[in-house]
């Protein structure tokens, strides 16, 4: 298989450069509009015998799909973002009643991310994780919104007096409310040394997941081309490139699927990390100069979600929601 020189697209055109990386960097199974990269399958990556199919059936594994991000994502999600604040602030009521009747669909998150430039690429990677699910979340007392309630507006000034009138109507709630707490608490006798504060939910902290798996160099005379051309084209899809003194290319991103535990539908490549392991040689690769081989690659990989986790998104599990909910509801 020849290796196609990636430095040569630099400075082309978008459409141009996208047709370059679906180039035959990489071992693929088609896979209608994606092409598969499935390690499970095609790659080294464990030294135990898996004969049978039935075997490499139970597996577990992570599914990526691979998209570039382009300036019509950037101007998208702009967008998204400005539509929907405004939206949201002019209608409080009726976004909280919809939320409740709606809490089960993912169409609150529509137009956030633009899907319209695969790369071509899906991903499939053998996955062995402790961790099956993590949730952090930020509480705060009530009377440090304030501060933030009063500061709002002025990045959302370009919404007009709604944003403000809102804001001021939210802060004098909230400073209120707060007052009252805090003057019941001079009052009272004797005097204590803590005062239990009125706590709100205020964040819930982005999730990622790490892969790790080997690729072995030793098993199969072919294993040390391939392996080389799978890490060096994570290394590319997952580095920017340059377009001209001012301007640039960003990474790709991903969604990301592991079946009946965890579901992204924007994650981007906060780590990436190849290690040797055991001896290295240099040797003579098909098309390419003496480069060196170590006995084994381990590739590490950290995908950082850019959305934070929410039921919405939990649903998109493939699980059988409703099952799990009525058990829940039986046992309460």
């Amino acid at each position: 298989m020849e290796v196609t020189d990636l430095t040569k697209t630099l400075g082309q055109s978008e459409e141009t450069r996208l047709k370059a990386v679906n180039s035959s960097m990489v071992r693929t199974t088609g896979n209608g509009s994606f092409e598969d990269v499935d390690v499970v399958e095609d790659y080294t990556w464990t030294l135990s015998p898996i004969k049978a199919s039935l075997l490499k059936d139970k597996i577990p594994r992570i599914f990526l799909n691979e998209y570039q991000m382009t300036q019509n994502m950037l101007t998208r999600g702009i967008n998204y973002y400005a539509s929907n604040i405004e939206n949201g602030i002019k209608a409080v009521t009726e976004t909280i009643v919809h939320f409740s009747n709606s809490n089960n669909k993912d169409v609150a998150y529509d137009g956030l991310f633009d899907y319209n430039s695969p790369t071509g690429f899906q991903y499939i990677f053998p996955y062995y994780s402790e961790e099956n699910f993590s949730i952090a979340s930020t509480w705060e007392a009530l009377d440090a919104i304030a501060n933030t309630v009063e500061n709002a507006p002025a990045a959302l000034g370009i919404f007009g007096d709604t944003v403000q009138g809102a804001a001021d109507t939210a802060k004098s709630i909230v400073e209120g409310v707060a007052g009252i707490t805090k003057g019941v608490a001079k009052i009272l006798y004797p005097k204590t040394g803590f005062l239990d504060k009125t706590t709100i939910w205020g964040n819930t902290d982005h999730q990622s997941v790490t892969i790790s798996f080997y690729l072995f160099n030793t098993l199969k005379p072919e294993d040390a081309l391939e392996n080389w051309k799978l890490c060096n084209h994570l290394c590319h899809q997952n580095l920017y490139s340059k377009i001209s003194f001012m301007t640039a290319y960003p990474p790709v991103f991903y969604t990301v699927d592991i079946k009946g535990q965890y579901s992204s539908i924007g994650s981007y490549v906060s780590n990436l990390k190849i290690s040797n392991v055991g001896n290295i040689r240099r040797m003579k690769l098909e098309g390419l100069n003496e480069v060196n081989i170590p006995d084994a690659y381990l590739v590490t990989m950290t995908l950082q979600d850019m959305v934070a986790p929410s039921r919405n998104l939990l649903n998109r599990i493939n699980i059988d929601q409703q099952k799990i909910v009525t058990r829940v509801k039986n046992k309460t």
